[in-house]
C-alpha cells in the first residue's frame, strides 16, 4: 500500500493594505457592539492598622534564625573538619547576643562536650536562657538532663514536666521522651 498524500491548505497572501483595513474594522470601538458591564461598587473599609511591634519582632526573630542557621552551618563544617573551637566560637558569639536558637545550640555543645569539656551545668544555664525566651526544644533538652541525671539529680517527675511543657509548645522531642517514660514506667504509670 502506497500512502496517499493529504492536501494541506496554503494560506493566500493578503495585501498589506487590505490586512490593515480589516484589522482597523475589527478593532474599531465604535463598531464593536458588545455591552461593557459596569464595575461593581467598591466599599471602602478602613484598613486595620498592622501591629508594627509584632511585625518588627517577627522580622527580628527571622533575621536571628537565619544568622544562627548560617553560623551553625559554618560551625558544623568546622566540626566535620575537627575544628570544635570554631563551632564553639560561632555559636557563642550569637548566644551572647541573646539569640534563642544559638543559646539552645550552646546548651547542646556543652552537653555533648563539642570543642569544650563536657559541662552539664553550663548546658543547663544555656537551656534555661533559651527556655526563658520560649524555646520548646530547650525544654525537651532540659528534660533529658533530668531524665538521665546529667549534672542534676535524676528526677523523672521533673523530666516529665519539662517534656509536657515542650509538648505544649510543639516539640516532637518532648513527645518522644515523654512516651519513653510512659513506655518504660520511669516515673509514669505503664
Amino acid at each position: 500500500p502506497v500512502p496517499v498524500p493529504v492536501p494541506v491548505p496554503v494560506p493566500v497572501p493578503v495585501p498589506a493594505q487590505q490586512a490593515q483595513a480589516e484589522l482597523a474594522r475589527d478593532t474599531d470601538p465604535a463598531k464593536i457592539s458588545m455591552p461593557v458591564p459596569a464595575a461593581p461598587p467598591v466599599s471602602v473599609m478602613p484598613a486595620a492598622a498592622p501591629d508594627t511591634d509584632k511585625l518588627v519582632a517577627q522580622y527580628v526573630q527571622a533575621v536571628q534564625d537565619v544568622e544562627v542557621g548560617v553560623a551553625f552551618q559554618r560551625a558544623l563544617a568546622a566540626r566535620i573538619n575537627g575544628d570544635f573551637a570554631a563551632l564553639f566560637r560561632e555559636m557563642g558569639a550569637l548566644a551572647e547576643k541573646g539569640y534563642t536558637k544559638a543559646q539552645l545550640r550552646m546548651g547542646w555543645i556543652n552537653e555533648r562536650g563539642l570543642g569544650v569539656p563536657q559541662d552539664f551545668a553550663k548546658a543547663r544555664e544555656w537551656y534555661a536562657k533559651a527556655i526563658a525566651k520560649g524555646d520548646a526544644a530547650a525544654l525537651a533538652r532540659m528534660g533529658l538532663l533530668y531524665e538521665h541525671g546529667f549534672g542534676v539529680e535524676k528526677n523523672y517527675d521533673k523530666a516529665a514536666d519539662y517534656y509536657k511543657h515542650a509538648i505544649r509548645k510543639g516539640s516532637p522531642l518532648g513527645y518522644t521522651h515523654l512516651g519513653y517514660l510512659y513506655e518504660t514506667g520511669k516515673g509514669m504509670p505503664r
